[in-house]
């Protein structure tokens, strides 16, 4: 795991509850996601990981 996330995460997985480890590590790339490409809190899931991930649609090459 990466380091920054894992404190909370690797502790609802040595306690076995795989659901929130994985729901909690989705909201933290979520997070570095929108953080590294300057979007603000209104984009969400598919739609932010579109925008970012789209450099030709946001001026980037």
């Amino acid at each position: 795991m990466h380091p920054k996330p894992e404190g909370a995460l690797r502790t609802y997985y040595d306690l076995g509850d795989y659901e929130t480890a994985c729901s909690a590590a989705t909201k933290a790339v979520e997070v570095a996601v929108r953080n590294a490409a300057g979007h603000d809190n209104s984009h969400l899931g598919v739609s932010l990981m579109r925008k970012a991930f789209a450099p030709h649609q946001n001026g980037r090459t």
